[in-house]
């Protein structure tokens, strides 16, 4: 009976709501409405999707005709998984904020509300929002246009030009007063453009927010009078995207050996008393922000009118040119990033290292090599080759320490460089039948790169390899090195393209101008659409790597990475193995659209 179709709007057309009105009483009348809410909900006149009743719009300084709007991408942290709300019809939630300084506005309207039947009623909209607004937020107050004294907070770290508007990225401490009152009016932004995302806890006590800094990037214009006349001498901002970052305290070994500390196997330590305690490093506990320190970015957001124009990169690179000026950084690492994110690291990462550091553009794989029967190491006589026989460990260790860059990060980049000296004719596996004896130098690099790789991913994977029967090892370690191979190929692909039409130097370079990229060819994401669209909640790569951070390896991680002379064996990495490559990562982190 409950279900059948109702006219919300004129339940007194169903014969059956007339019938029980009659003859029960408007008690079991409104049961019977009641259930039928409820079975109607999912329908266009019960409920509405929450992604497009809301709408985000950032009011331009000083020309309405400037103001750009978008939707959310997701809801479901403010009004559920489905992301529906329910009891409105015709209804708009109209979010705005200052351009600049980001304080909102919140207008909510509708055409119909569904009246309260028992405990049945329309969900409280501004109820549900209001915990994701500043605490000083009044619904009432308008977003009034910006003034033309607002200036961003921080210094600016670099300028330049996409599509012939002017952009410039400012930094500062979370803090700067200013800062900190932006990022709380625009906390917002998190659940709805990031998928998972935490906000940041600005009511941290000082020491703490110490450790953050954001990076702002603005869109810098004229102050408009009208339509037709502009104050060339007068600025105004709008934002464009930003990105926080905070540091975490680094625990540097190799300088810890130095003075005397020397771990052994993990059971016991030595620490050398013949020097004076003045031979140690010294620390001031009074200034943290001085000690040896890993730098994490957190939430990185190009706001959706604003990508798929190269902001992304910029915003990134700039980031990356600040924390390499600074000493106590040592690591320069991501927090949960998502799979576009990724793309946009591994690119720009790339760019920097092919054209900052000739060491690692001339790198490739001794292909002289040849392969030994290593009885003493292997009972079943498998031919195995040291990683340190094909590459300079030494030289690639002092790079990755001048490059900042997390050990798991920096070995893709020198997978993915590696592979690309290799002429793409030669990236066959039918070219690698001969091994070590090819008369090819190409296909017996190539044929090396495959055993680095495998090593890789067989040290990365050990835990489950460990588990299965040897053709299911093999079975694995080969469907992963092949879609590791595919994915490397696009990302390659992307980084010449943008070498050949010059757009390099002025992304790892500050400059007062620029030239426009174009974006990131990106797989959508947890997190983030793929140039445009929009991501599905859950998808993740079928073929993942490093399920944690990338900067929790281990002390015995690092030093494998360091000797291989735990070395992989041809048996296994012959017949080649999916394994998790890259992400099934905790879906909690930043958004990019490049």
């Amino acid at each position: 009976m409950f279900t059948e179709p109702i006219d919300l709007d004129e339940p007194n057309k169903n014969l059956t709501y007339r019938y029980l009105l009659e003859a029960c009483g408007e008690v079991v009348r409104n049961q019977y409405l009641n259930a039928a809410w409820q079975t109607t909900a999912s329908r266009e006149k019960g409920s509405s999707n929450s992604n497009l009743s809301v709408q985000v719009r950032l009011k331009h300084p000083s020309d309405a005709a400037k103001s750009v709007s978008f939707h959310p991408k997701f809801t479901y942290p403010i009004f559920g998984d489905e992301e529906t709300i329910f009891g409105y019809k015709d209804l708009k939630i109209d979010i705005q904020f200052k351009a600049d300084t980001l304080k909102p506005n919140l207008d909510v309207s509708w055409g119909a509300q569904f009246e309260p039947v028992g405990d049945t009623k329309a969900d409280a909209v501004k109820e549900k929002l209001e915990p994701f607004l500043p605490t000083f937020f009044h619904p009432e107050q308008d977003a009034t246009p910006a003034s033309t004294s607002f200036e961003p907070p921080g210094e600016c770290q670099h300028r330049y030009t996409a599509n012939g508007r002017e952009f410039g990225i400012w930094s500062t401490k979370l803090t700067d007063p200013a800062a900190k009152g932006i990022l709380n009016n625009m906390q917002i932004f998190v659940p709805f453009l990031i998928e998972g995302g935490s906000l940041i806890e600005l009511d941290d006590p000082e020491w703490t927010i110490d450790r953050w800094r954001i990076f702002f990037l603005y869109e810098q214009q004229p102050y408009a009078i009208d339509q037709d006349t502009s104050l060339p001498d007068k600025q105004v901002y709008s934002l464009a995207g930003y990105s926080t970052a905070y540091r975490v305290f680094f625990l540097d070994t190799e300088k810890l050996q130095s003075y005397g500390f020397h771990p052994t196997n993990g059971a016991a330590t030595t620490i050398s008393t013949t020097d004076s305690d003045s031979t140690w490093p010294s620390f001031d506990p009074t200034l943290p922000s001085n000690q040896p320190s890993r730098q994490r970015i957190s939430q990185f957001l190009i706001l959706p009118p604003y990508q798929s124009h190269g902001h992304g990169s910029h915003l990134y690179n700039t980031m990356f040119r600040h924390f390499l000026t600074h000493p106590s950084i040592r690591e320069i690492t991501v927090e949960d990033p998502n799979e576009s994110f990724d793309d946009l690291r591994d690119i720009n990462d790339l760019l920097r290292l092919r054209h900052t550091h000739p060491t690692f553009s001339r790198l490739t794989i001794n292909d002289a090599v040849k392969l030994s029967a290593t009885s003493d190491v292997d009972h079943e006589n498998r031919k195995t080759v040291p990683k340190s026989s094909l590459l300079d460990l030494n030289a690639l260790a002092s790079l990755r320490s001048e490059a900042k860059l997390a050990p798991r990060q920096f070995d893709r980049l020198v997978d993915m460089q590696l592979l690309a000296a290799v002429p793409p004719y030669h990236r066959k596996v039918a070219r690698t039948t001969k091994r070590d004896r090819a008369t090819d130098a190409n296909d017996r690099r190539y044929y090396f790169w495959r055993l680095i790789v495998k090593q890789r991913l067989y040290r990365h994977n050990l835990d489950a390899l460990n588990t299965m029967e040897d053709e299911e090892k093999a079975e694995k370690l080969d469907e992963t090195l092949r879609g590791v191979e595919e994915d490397y190929e696009r990302l390659i692909k992307v980084v010449e393209g943008r070498e050949e039409r010059g757009g390099v130097m002025g992304m790892l370079e500050p400059a007062a101008g620029g030239e426009k990229m174009n974006g990131v060819s990106t797989t959508a994401g947890a997190t983030l659409a793929a140039e445009g669209g929009t991501p599905k909640r859950g998808f993740k790569r079928k073929i993942i790597e490093d399920d944690e951070e990338d900067d929790d390896d281990d002390e015995d991680t690092q030093k494998n990475d360091a000797d291989c002379d735990a070395r992989m064996s041809h048996k296994d990495a012959e017949t080649e193995a999916g394994l998790p490559e890259r992400g099934s990562k905790r879906p909690r982190f930043v958004d990019v659209e490049d």
